[in-house]
């Protein structure tokens, strides 16, 4: 990227209803998101020869399309930035340099461990998409800004993709009656085993109901939070949302919120949950929260193991 020291270089350029510092503005903004796609399509890449396992085989070449798919979307970026008189970075060492992805760690072939990963750096990158265009919009860039949305619905696309690919446990409602188990005595999950479920997978944090945000305890306690996002910052996971989906209505967060507010503050877009389809609004998933209790996965003295944070909600 350019030495933040010195204005970036402009070329002639047929957009000349703008003036060069506009212009120079939008080339940043522009170029930042391509050089994250491009070192995305990098890391899909080689998570698409990485993946192991049972049923490995749709993911590889899952990854392989996102891959392909992924250059489409850096060439429709590095077009306008050239449109704009800048120069687009592509280079080993401009990529390396001003990418905002954390790396994958060594060692990882696990399928649905590559899919957690892709997920989560796909996530990234949408959220810094909808920074650029947010900076587009403010400069006048309508044109530009669809053009930057058109990559982001693309990505959004694979990445929903990638998310239903993940291999579905058994006994679903187990699993996250497990998750639960931690932090609510039995009398209050029991109906987690009763209805059906679907997950883990990618939801956008704009489809859950988060109106209630100031009465949640988490927004009371940013210092909870923020141990969520250090582990996200840092390339790690959190445990799933847990939502309920009436009909008609929007998702509800049961039980996550430490940990969508932490998604929320680390500019992600969209998190893995898991969703149950409930008949109404109101039900025992409602009454759920209000007896939740200090389980081990509460301590705030547990530490952050397999860079993954296990505390609680």
């Amino acid at each position: 990227m350019a030495d933040d020291d010195a204005p970036r270089r402009l070329r002639r350029s047929p957009v000349k209803h703008f003036t060069d510092d506009i212009r120079r503005a939008a080339v940043d903004a522009i170029d930042a998101v391509s050089i994250d796609v491009q070192t995305l399509q990098s890391l899909v890449y080689v998570s698409h020869h990485r993946c192991r396992g049972d049923k490995a085989h749709a993911l590889h070449r899952l990854l392989g399309e996102y891959a392909i798919a992924l250059v489409e979307y850096t060439d429709v970026l590095t077009e306008l930035v050239e449109q704009l008189g800048g120069e687009s970075s592509g280079t080993v060492e401009e990529l390396a340099d001003g990418t905002r992805l954390e790396p994958f760690p060594k060692g990882v072939a696990d399928g649905p461990e590559i899919a957690w990963l892709v997920l989560d750096r796909s996530s990234v990158v949408l959220a810094y998409a909808e920074q650029a265009i947010s900076t587009l919009l403010g400069l006048g860039m309508q044109a530009a800004a669809n053009d930057v949305m058109t990559v982001q619905s693309g990505i959004q696309k694979w990445a929903w993709k990638v998310g239903a690919g993940l291999p579905l446990e058994e006994n679903l409602a187990q699993q996250v009656y497990e998750q639960l188990a931690e932090d609510f005595p039995s009398e209050a999950i029991d109906w987690v085993l009763h209805v059906d479920w679907e997950g883990p997978v990618v939801v956008p944090l704009a489809d859950i109901d988060s109106s209630g945000r100031d009465k949640w305890t988490a927004t009371q306690e940013p210092e909870r939070v923020q141990k969520f996002v250090d582990v996200l910052n840092d390339g790690g996971k959190v445990k799933p949302l847990v939502l309920v989906q009436p009909p008609g209505d929007m998702k509800a967060l049961e039980d996550g919120h430490h940990r969508y507010l932490a998604l929320e503050k680390a500019g992600r877009t969209m998190g893995m949950a898991y969703v149950a389809a409930v008949p109404s609004k109101k039900g025992p998933w409602k009454d759920m929260h209000a007896q939740q209790n200090r389980g081990p996965s509460k301590q705030d003295e547990a530490p952050v193991s397999e860079r993954t944070a296990d505390q609680g909600n």
